[in-house]
């Protein structure tokens, strides 16, 4: 058996044979355009590919991104700052061995030169999947993949709170007649009122969401507009006549970013100083018959904490569980030693080639060789 070689080359790997890579069990698949979308530069981010070869066969591959500060360009606008919380994190944004290729250790040493790279970029703390840009899944589905926990709990990561996909149907809800406006919860925080959001909402909602929710969702809401998505698919909560205090959304996000799924619910947020009086379950309410009014047959979402109260509320509104995914983190700034092999498994080389191996040149898109 041929020696395994690590790459740390952006370009050693078309988006296509990195797709390929994912069609196993225990993986989530990633198509190529999904692939080229998660392996774009983006403000604020530094990406890097390792990829593992035999000669000139791809073997597998760990894509991670590290934040970094932003970049002044003379004559260009000035890149935006990591958003709080987020500077010195890493993210391994996907990862995955050929399935004909597991059991050899390859993606133990991917890990670990992951791990070293992400150290090398000045990264302090590095999260499995979960990037806030975007991400292919939230976590590790042990049920399907249970190996790479394992392997992940001997490299020393720990395991956080699970993050539930869920869904339900549609059929027994009542399809929403007319328009929100002018709907008021006396009994509500302030007088909340429930609005469908309009072009003279857009820049207060964002600039709230940003603020007091989620700087990425507030990303999701420019992309949204700016792509000419409807509006009606925004409800707003307002405190009486008041500012903005939450939102809820549907069809504005999706595997391709041009066309989202308008089944998908989220995001959706109240901020903290209106939470308590019931409006997050209205506007989850008011969506999920605003989706049934449109025909839609089904709801889901991708992520919501166990044991949380947001996983309350879905439940009491007939949501059950769609997949569990087991998050996990590990810090970085006390370096620890490889992960440990489990019995059998060998250890591929980290390095170029040496003088006279085979090694692997750019190769026109197409499936691995």
């Amino acid at each position: 058996m041929s020696p395994v070689w690590l790459r740390r080359d952006p370009e050693a790997a078309t988006a296509v044979q990195l797709s390929a890579l994912t069609r196993g069990p225990g993986t989530a698949v990633i198509g190529p355009e999904h692939m080229r979308r998660l392996l774009a530069p983006a403000p604020g981010e530094e990406q890097h590919l390792l990829t593992a070869w035999e000669g000139d066969l791809l073997l597998g591959h760990a894509h991670l991104t590290t934040s970094r500060p932003a970049v002044e360009v003379e004559g260009a606008p000035r890149e935006p700052e990591p958003a709080a919380g987020l500077d010195g994190m890493a993210w391994l944004v996907s990862a995955a061995v050929d399935p004909d290729h597991r059991g050899r250790g390859i993606g133990r040493q991917l890990l670990a030169a992951a791990l070293g790279t992400a150290r090398d970029a000045g990264a302090r703390r590095l999260e499995i999947a979960a990037r806030p840009r975007s991400y292919v899944v939230p976590g590790i589905d042990l049920a399907a993949d249970p190996r790479t926990g394992r392997l992940l709990a001997r490299a020393g990561f720990s395991r956080g709170a699970d993050a539930l996909a869920m869904h339900r149907t549609l059929h027994d809800l009542p399809a929403l007649g007319g328009s929100t406006r002018g709907r008021a919860d006396v009994t509500g925080h302030d007088a909340a009122r429930i609005d469908r959001c309009t072009a003279a909402d857009l820049d207060e909602l964002i600039t709230t969401t940003r603020r007091d929710l989620a700087p990425a969702w507030g990303e999701v809401l420019r992309a949204h507009a700016d792509r000419g998505g409807p509006l009606h698919r925004i409800l707003l909560a307002r405190a009486g006549s008041g500012p903005i205090v939450g939102f809820a959304g549907h069809g504005l996000v999706g595997v391709d970013p041009a066309f989202p799924d308008p089944t998908r619910f989220g995001p959706f947020g109240v901020a903290a100083s209106a939470r308590g009086a019931g409006i997050g379950a209205r506007l989850l309410d008011a969506t999920l018959q605003a989706m049934a009014g449109e025909g839609l047959a089904h709801v889901w979402f991708q992520w919501t904490g166990r044991g949380t109260p947001a996983e309350r509320l879905y439940r009491s509104r007939g949501f059950t569980e769609l997949r569990t995914f087991a998050r996990y983190t590990t810090d970085l700034e006390d370096e620890r030693p490889p992960p440990a092999s489990e019995p059998g498994d060998p250890t591929c080389r980290a390095g170029p080639p040496p003088d006279g191996a085979a090694r692997p040149g750019r190769q026109e898109e197409g499936p691995p060789r």
